[in-house]
């Protein structure tokens, strides 16, 4: 990792904590540091990369595979399971609708509240890369909550936004309601944008690009094309598969308000894909499992798609504080601006 060192810290097995960014100041590590948390049971590394985005943890659309485990194994009653040698997940046949069952209302209760803040400084660099002047119509696929589309229509653009999840529409207008602000929310699915028009930019933020097979993300991508106006601008944001990697596989628990969440991540056999599967307890008792199965890209995959597809790359970067900055493995993310010639 460029720019780091590393601390090794042991802590006893029935007392050990993952930590989270303000606890790091507590035991006088210093900035750019990686923290390393072994024990006689099992060993678990976690490396706190301080060359991420600031509140890059508290985004409300964060990537599972990228998160650093937030849990208090101070209460003996919740020390975690031991981190498997081997992840349990094995490769398979990729459920191309797993989307809808996995986006519902108890993934959206496992989100974090975004850090107004850092979505401020998000929205910088999308607009500021986009070139995006007021009135300019942008398309978000893949809008989640839409936050980043509400931001935007904040800033004096015609903003639509899509997405699959129902509940996360739903949710998505209510903010926009209670704010003031006019978003065009529609429930598509990115295969078959339509009722979209033609746009001025385009914007897939959040790493929801790569949720199908490698011919329906190319498909999906010569459909961005198609709606994007002659000269329009269209930013892509993914995790960095080589970044990603580093930290799996991953066993990670944490709870929130009536719930508790343990998620699995790795990326079985030789295809490139991160499988994740959580298992949510309720606190009524019942257990749900949700499985994802996400593509991921190296850099030069995603270049060489754009170009295929008739995008002209601009810039490349691996997080939003340095934009044309792209570090290999040590960026967490692939941020491709690309312009329709």
């Amino acid at each position: 990792m460029v720019g780091s060192s590393s601390s090794i810290v042991k802590i006893p097995v029935g007392s050990l904590r993952v930590l989270a960014n303000a606890e790091v100041n507590r035991l006088g590590l210093a900035d750019n540091q990686g923290l390393h948390l072994e024990s006689d049971e099992y060993e678990i590394h976690v490396e706190l990369d301080w060359n991420e985005d600031p509140g890059r943890a508290h985004r409300a659309e964060s990537g599972g595979a990228q998160g650093v485990v937030g849990a208090d194994y101070n209460d003996p009653s919740k020390k975690p399971p031991p981190v498997p040698v081997q992840s349990a997940l094995k490769p398979a046949e990729i459920d191309a609708s797993w989307p809808e069952s996995f986006f519902d209302e108890n993934y959206i209760r496992t989100l974090n509240p975004p850090d107004p803040a850092f979505l401020v400084q998000e929205c910088d660099f999308i607009l500021t890369s986009l070139a995006a002047r007021s009135g300019a119509r942008i398309l978000d696929v893949g809008c989640g909550l839409g936050l980043h589309a509400i931001e935007c229509a904040s800033r004096g653009l015609d903003v639509t936004a899509v997405d699959l999840s129902l509940p996360s529409l739903s949710k998505a207008a209510h903010f926009a309601n209670q704010l003031g602000q006019n978003v065009h929310f529609l429930q598509q699915d990115m295969r078959m944008l339509e009722h979209v028009g033609t746009v001025d930019l385009l914007m897939c933020w959040g790493g929801t690009f790569g949720v199908y097979d490698d011919a329906a993300n190319l498909s999906i991508l010569r459909g961005f094309v198609e709606v994007l106006k002659r000269g329009g601008r269209f930013v892509l944001d993914i995790n960095n598969r080589e970044h990603v990697q580093r930290f799996l596989p991953q066993l990670r628990w944490f709870e929130g308000d009536g719930y508790m969440c343990m998620e699995e991540a790795d990326v079985p056999g030789l295809n490139a894909r991160l499988r994740v599967r959580r298992t949510l307890v309720l606190r009524n008792g019942s257990e749900l499992q949700r499985e994802a199965d996400l593509r991921l890209y190296s850099v030069h995959e995603v270049l060489d798609l754009v170009r295929s597809v008739g995008l002209v790359p601009l810039q490349v970067s691996g997080q939003i504080a340095t934009p044309g900055v792209f570090l290999g493995a040590s960026s967490p993310r692939i941020i491709v601006v690309c312009q329709k010639l």
